[in-house]
């Protein structure tokens, strides 16, 4: 439950993911930092049910139109920690149930480790290591060589930074929503999948402790 803010209604809302693995494929990785650092994440698309409650007037999320995506990690991080982020859920306009995964960290050889990946239609596709690039409130984002394979834009509409320098920590967080435009090619025969409109957020992140 969230109380009334300002001029906004109270709020209350409850979800229930449907992680059921004979229908969804999630992500689950170990990723080295070094020989004796790394980090850990899973991370799944799947359906779920639920509703909002917002001053009496109830919304209500069905899984054949709903999903959520899921994102839990731990590790243990180089300092200063960075890392570049990009996630999106949604339908696309032949009403595929689409999701992405898209990151950009400190982990050595990415042709070898990463956690990037599409999803649709809840099967899994890995993709190759990317770059990111920011210019003019707009962020790139291609495939690390290049090759074409994977070729976004990513629109922020509403924004979120926090910045803190105390001594000698320093945090620097942007964690826009916002929308993705442009084409991903997935699996054994480079099938492209365009993107437009969908939603999402990205993380533009540097820790220094």
């Amino acid at each position: 439950m969230i109380q009334n803010h300002h001029k906004l209604p109270p709020l209350a809302g409850q979800f229930v993911g449907l992680h059921d693995l004979t229908t969804v494929k999630p992500c689950v990785v170990c990723l080295p930092f070094d020989e004796r650092k790394g980090m850990y994440a899973h991370k799944c698309l799947m359906p779920i049910n639920g509703q909002i409650n917002m001053s009496g007037k109830v919304i209500y999320f069905s899984a054949h139109h709903s999903g959520m995506f899921i994102d839990d990690h731990k590790g243990y991080y180089p300092s200063p920690t960075q890392y570049d982020w990009a996630t999106a859920i949604g339908y696309d306009r032949q009403d595929n149930f689409v999701g992405f995964n898209l990151t950009r960290n400190q982990v050595p050889n990415q042709n070898v480790y990463n956690e990037n990946t599409l999803w649709l239609n809840h099967a899994l596709y890995p993709l190759p290591p990317v770059s990111f690039r920011r210019d003019n409130d707009k962020w790139y984002i291609t495939d690390q060589a290049n090759s074409g394979s994977i070729d976004l834009i990513f629109s922020p509409t509403v924004h979120t930074n926090i910045e803190k320098k105390v001594l000698f920590v320093e945090s620097r967080y942007n964690a826009p929503y916002g929308y993705f435009d442009g084409y991903i090619d997935y699996g054994q025969q480079q099938q492209r999948l365009d993107i437009s409109r969908l939603f999402g957020m990205g993380e533009d992140f540097y820790l220094k402790v």
